[in-house]
């Protein structure tokens, strides 16, 4: 995806992304390190939804602060998967709640061993990924306004 015919997208900080208007309720979406994410509304096809990118976010926030873990007790080929379903609030336009759920392969371990990697890993998750922490914290998201020129 191109932001804008022969305009290469400017490199951003660790700290920043972000985001340029392609067309109407179409924008792509640049940490100046990887290709473009396209977002648009919900629904639209080829285009993340701002909620889905937040839900994905938490998601990848989650599985890699359990990475290592799953890694070394289920060996490099675990097959993990990591899904949040948001219960969303129209009254409130908002997320009540995002539940996460954690898949993966445990028949390779007794009940004692499961329990534990279940401990640690969640642990791991609560005490590691900072999308959740932010959310579960209620960061203050203020915005300016400031004129191109």
């Amino acid at each position: 995806m191109t932001v804008q015919p022969g305009a290469a997208p400017s490199p951003t900080s660790a700290d920043t992304v972000r985001v340029d208007r392609i067309g109407r309720e179409h924008y792509a979406g640049h940490n100046g390190r990887a290709g473009a994410i396209p977002i648009g509304l919900a629904g639209v096809d080829g285009r993340f939804s701002p909620t889905e990118l937040l839900r994905i976010a938490l998601a990848g926030c989650e599985a890699l602060a359990a990475d290592h873990l799953l890694t070394r007790r289920l060996g490099e080929r675990a097959d993990v998967r990591l899904t949040v379903h948001g219960d969303f609030d129209p009254e409130q336009r908002r997320f009540a709640e995002l539940n996460s759920t954690l898949t993966v392969d445990l028949s390779g371990l007794d009940e004692s061993a499961r329990d534990r990697l279940r401990t640690v890993v969640t642990r791991a998750i609560h005490r590691y990924c900072t999308v959740g922490r932010t959310i579960e914290g209620g960061a203050p998201v203020p915005v300016s306004v400031r004129d191109r020129a």
